[in-house]
Parts: structure tokens; C-alpha cells; sequence
């Protein structure tokens, strides 16, 4: 990410920190254009019809929005512009309340602790949001052009800002929150909510995240988001100097990896035949948010010229739509440059997509060379559940798996579904984060974990997978939770196995 405006938040944090006052100065607001202008010229194509929230195209496919289900088709040959104006213009799905709540008024002198209430009304799709996350890039460049150039920030970017964890985003939020006039004191509790979604510790341990989270924790939501704390000099400045420091923390390596607290953790289910319910008692350690991608994967073939099994035996198994269930094929030209095999394209433009197509043993060499480790199966499950005692870690609803998770959407694997943006891998991170702000948990990869349990050590070559893949459905391996454990020949190399790590 290139955050242009780095420049003028500097100036601003360090005048407002420094006199603690809200006052604009021309420079800065000629400055703010500039950026503007170069976010617009670099985000852009030729044709430019972006005017924040417009797009010829989009308007003529939609009617100008009479129309809001687009066909496939059309959604395909939408560019990473025309996403974004569908996505947020024209949101698909239709979303019915049973609950009522109205939104309370809250004054300038207050920090309300939730965004607005959505209510009943249009939500973007599933598909709407796996499109403009799979252009991340270009939605974080969209999104601060049209947040700077109106100078406020719309409760829909709020809501995606917060649930994707788009932390680049973070200096365009202050900027626009100092410059206003009428404060919306609603940016400072979206900086709020990135900040404790990530386990930021700064604000965890801070009074703001006690007076404003913690105190009304087991309070119903109806609750929740009638509280506030009140907007003090003392209270806006140290959000918004936390929010920075964050925002500095991000950029770093350190921001990869989620610390997980030392203690005892309950796991597994009650009969479970391979995972039963049972107490661990684990150290702290810390494990990445996101699966290790391609690029990283490049990295370190590049540093060592190491050669993957699939490269040297020539065996990984790749799937194709209309093979039977649970049925693979090999294929000699495929390996973790071409996890679907050579005439399926590789990975130049999926390079931050995670690695597949690499056994257990190319892992662990991975690891030794980064001085990292697979994650204990133990250490996985702790980890996935964010806390959580239920199958999911957002519950038991299975049906809110396609929120979470990449995953096949087909009936069977005879056909793949038109609705299914992503039908083998996608981008890290394209889903909805766990509460400890894990990424893709569920889906997208089998993730290789460095143990196994006691059902199967009878098993040499055998190593645990965990998480399920693009390739499960609700039908067929739905091993897409925190509780079933998988398996593998730690020299198969499948298209739908990765992993992350721990240190």
C-alpha cells in the first residue's frame, strides 16, 4: 500500500497533539487536493467515470438501480471501478428485521461505543463483497479518494472499514475528522472497533476500551448501542493518538501475528471420535493472520532455490469441475508456480493468494528458513475459536459460513455455482476476520498443523490438516470449523492445502 497522505497527517497529528486544536489551514487543504488528484490519476482508467458514487456503466446495467441483481454475466466484466459503484451504490441483497431498534441521538459531546444500526433494507451480496475484496487495493484507493474529496466518511465505508480491517485507511479517518467542522464523532468509534477487532494492546489496556467496551460486555446490543462515553479533549486525543500509533504498528512485521495469551483452553466436542472435549494448558504464542501467500512462498524459493515435492516427483493432484466427489486428479505439470496444472494459468497475478500445491515437508522447510513453526493442532483450534465455545467462531449457524469463508458453493463438484466469486483460492484476507482477527480460518486452504492426535499415531506418514478448503460445501468435507481435524500424506501435494505459522 502507498499512503500518499501520510505527509499531511503528520501535520495534522502533530498540531493537534501539540495544541490540541481543530483549526484548518489552507495549505493543508490544498495539500488534501493534491492527493486527491493523485489517487484519482493512479486508481483510474482512461475512461474515467468515477464521480464517488457513479458509474455510466453500472447505472446502464442497473437501470439506475430499478435493477439490482445484475446477471453473471455482466458481474464478471465489471472492472475494479465498476465494483466498487455496484457494490456500494447498489447493494443486491435484501436483509428483513425482526428487531427494531431506533438509532439514539447522540450529541457532539459524545462517542457512541457502535456504528449505526443497519436495520431492514439492502446489504451488499456475498459476491458483492468478495469482488471489491478481491480488489482490495483498489477499493482502500476508492474509498479514501471519495473520503477526502466529501470531507466525511459514509456509515456503509464504516461498517466495511471495521468488518475487513481496512487499517490503510486510518490517516484518510483522522484527516477528515479534524478538518470537519461538525464533528461525526461515529469515525472515532470506527477507529475504536479496528482497533480492539485487532487486539490492538495499546487501547486494549486503555480506559477508553474499559469505559466504552468492557463495562457493557455482556449487555444485550439493544444495549450496547445506546452507550457512550463523552468526546473530552482527554478522551479525542488519545483515540486519535492511539489510532496513529496503530495505524505505525500495522506497517510493521510485528502487526503479521496475533498473540494468543497464555492459560487453559477448553477444545474439541462432546463425542467427538477423533477431537474429544477435553481442557489444554498452552504458553503464549503468536500466529499469523493471514496464510503464508505466494509471494512469500517466492521468497523464500528465491533466497534458497529449494524444489517443492510436486516439482520433483511430479504427483500433486489437482481438481476439475464434473469429477466425482472426493475425487482428485494428478497432474504432472502442476506445483505451487501452477497449482492447477500448466494450462491453467499460474500465479503472477495471484500473488497474494495463499500457496497450495506444496506438501507438509515443503512447509516445514519453508519454516526452518523463516524460524517459524506450524501451528500444534492444539495451538490451531485455540486460535480458531477467538474465544468462542461453539462449532463456529461465530456460532452455531452454519448458514453464515459464506460470510466467513471461502468455500465451494455448488450442490455437488458436477457443477460450480454462478455465485461463487472465488472458485478455488482467494486473496488472503477477503473474508470476514475471526474475533482474534484471523483471516480465511475457514476456507480457502487446509492448513497443516506440526502434531497430530492420539487416533492418529498409527499413521507414520500421516499429518494433520485443519480448516477445511475452497473445495468444501456444506455436502462434502465440511471440515470448515473449529472442531474437525484432517488428514494427509505429508509428501501429497493438493491444490487446496497451505498453512500459516507460529513463533
Amino acid at each position: 500500500m502507498q499512503f500518499k497522505n501520510l505527509l499531511l497527517i503528520s501535520v495534522l497529528l502533530s498540531s493537534f497533539f501539540a495544541q490540541n486544536t481543530f483549526a484548518q489551514k489552507d495549505s493543508e487543504t490544498e495539500i488534501l487536493d493534491t492527493i486527491l488528484a493523485d489517487d484519482m490519476n493512479i486508481s483510474l482508467n482512461s475512461n474515467r467515470e468515477f464521480s464517488c458514487w457513479g458509474s455510466k456503466k453500472v447505472d446502464s446495467m442497473t437501470n439506475n438501480g430499478e435493477d439490482r441483481n445484475i446477471s453473471n454475466r455482466d458481474f464478471a466484466q465489471l472492472d475494479a471501478l465498476q465494483h466498487f459503484v455496484y457494490a456500494f451504490n447498489y447493494p443486491e441483497s435484501y436483509h428483513q428485521s425482526c428487531t427494531f431498534f431506533i438509532d439514539p441521538i447522540f450529541s457532539e459531546n459524545e462517542i457512541p461505543s457502535e456504528l449505526r444500526f443497519d436495520g431492514e433494507g439492502y446489504r451488499m451480496s456475498i459476491r458483492q463483497a468478495s469482488a471489491i475484496l478481491g480488489n482490495r487495493d483498489s477499493t482502500s484507493i476508492l474509498m479514501q479518494a471519495c473520503i477526502l474529496k466529501q470531507g466525511s466518511v459514509q456509515n456503509v465505508f464504516k461498517k466495511a472499514i471495521v468488518n475487513y480491517q481496512f487499517c490503510e485507511l486510518i490517516p484518510a479517518l483522522i484527516s477528515t475528522y479534524l478538518q470537519q467542522q461538525n464533528k461525526d464523532n461515529y469515525i472515532l468509534t470506527t477507529l475504536c472497533q479496528m482497533m480492539r477487532n485487532a487486539g490492538y494492546k495499546e487501547f486494549l489496556n486503555s480506559p477508553i476500551n474499559t469505559t466504552l467496551y468492557e463495562k457493557v460486555a455482556d449487555k444485550p446490543f439493544s444495549e450496547k448501542i445506546k452507550h457512550s462515553i463523552p468526546n473530552s479533549k482527554k478522551n479525542n486525543a488519545a483515540i486519535l493518538k492511539m489510532a496513529h500509533n496503530y495505524y505505525e504498528w500495522e506497517k510493521t512485521l510485528e502487526n503479521k501475528f496475533v498473540q494468543i495469551t497464555q492459560g487453559e483452553y477448553t477444545i474439541g466436542e462432546e463425542n467427538h471420535p477423533i477431537n474429544p472435549v477435553r481442557k489444554v494448558t498452552l504458553p503464549a504464542f503468536e500466529i499469523s493472520k493471514y496464510e503464508v501467500t505466494n509471494a512469500e512462498f517466492m521468497a523464500f524459493v528465491k533466497a534458497t532455490g529449494y524444489v517443492t515435492d510436486a516439482e520433483k516427483k511430479h504427483n500433486a493432484s489437482v481438481f476439475r469441475v464434473g469429477l466425482d466427489e472426493f475425487e482428485w486428479i494428478n497432474d504432472s505439470s502442476a506445483n505451487w508456480r501452477f497449482p492447477n496444472g500448466l494450462t491453467k494459468g499460474g500465479i503472477l497475478d495471484k500473488m497474494n493468494h495463499p500457496v497450495t500445491c506444496i506438501s507438509y515437508a515443503d512447509a516445514e522447510a519453508y519454516c526452518n528458513w523463516a524460524d517459524v513453526h506450524l501451528p500444534t493442532f492444539e495451538q490451531w483450534e485455540v486460535a480458531a475459536r477467538g474465544g468462542s465455545n461453539s462449532v463456529f467462531f461465530f456460532g452455531n449457524d452454519s448458514t453464515k459460513i459464506h460470510e466467513y469463508a471461502n468455500i465451494w458453493k455448488g450442490k455437488n463438484h458436477f457443477n460450480a455455482s454462478p455465485n461463487d466469486s472465488f472458485q478455488l483460492t482467494a486473496p488472503v484476507g477477503s473474508y470476514i476476520p475471526n474475533p482474534y482477527a484471523l483471516f480465511d480460518i475457514y476456507g480457502n486452504v487446509f492448513e497443516f498443523c506440526s502434531n497430530k492426535p492420539n487416533a492418529f499415531n498409527q499413521f507414520e506418514d500421516i499429518v494433520v490438516t485443519r480448516g477445511g478448503s475452497w473445495w468444501c460445501s456444506t455436502n462434502s468435507c465440511n471440515y470448515f470449523n473449529s472442531v474437525d481435524i484432517g488428514r494427509v500424506n505429508r509428501h501429497a501435494s493438493f491444490s487446496n492445502n497451505g498453512f500459516r505459522v507460529v513463533h
